[in-house]
């Protein structure tokens, strides 16, 4: 059974499907930026990522969950973001149990169309997760953290988490830099 988007809340973190769960999903979207000194030299890195949770019940088995969840309809969309982002990356499925155990991780690729971020490999994914035979009550999708061009002033990372080219939840960081001499920018405090 395949779930429909039925009720969205943008900005918020609920997210209603239809299906086998006894309890609706929620979709959590994430846009943690952090900035490293490396001596004299700072690197900003940025690692988007979205939780789909279950509080109660459960998305299925991994078959069950790869005839509800249409993965290559679900697109990051990083429109408002004023750093540069690399063209392509890496993202991890981290599947978990009831209890909060991993039932299965596994890393994938995506590229970057002008402001959207999606997979390269659906049904990679999807034959990985058929496989799973236990109750999935979570999943986190997890870009891996990317290096990011900053510029002096404010900066956003923006993701809006797209199913079906609909929006249905959105997060963003935002922070300032100022000149650290030369060419370089460091967070202001």
């Amino acid at each position: 059974m395949r779930y429909d988007l039925m009720t969205v809340l943008l900005g918020g973190t609920a997210l209603m499907l239809s299906g086998c769960a006894t309890s609706d999903p929620t979709i959590v979207p994430t846009v943690p930026c952090h900035t490293n000194t490396y001596g004299p030299y700072q690197e900003t890195t940025c690692a988007p990522g979205v939780e789909i949770t279950v509080p109660i019940g459960s998305l299925g088995t991994g078959s069950e969950v790869i005839s509800a969840i249409n993965f290559s309809a679900i697109k990051f969309d990083m429109t408002g973001t004023t750093v540069s982002l690399p063209a392509s990356g890496q993202f991890t499925i981290i599947l978990s149990g009831q209890s909060g155990q991993t039932i299965g991780t596994s890393s994938f690729s995506w590229v970057r169309n002008g402001d959207e971020i999606l997979t390269t490999e659906v049904q990679s994914i999807e034959n990985w997760i058929g496989f799973i035979t236990a109750d999935i009550h979570k999943i986190d999708l997890d870009l891996i953290p990317m290096v990011v061009g900053t510029t002096q002033g404010t900066n956003v990372a923006s993701l809006t988490v797209d199913y079906n080219s609909s929006p249905v939840a959105m997060a963003a960081s935002v922070w300032t830099e100022c000149p650290s001499g030369g060419s370089q920018v460091m967070l202001c405090g």
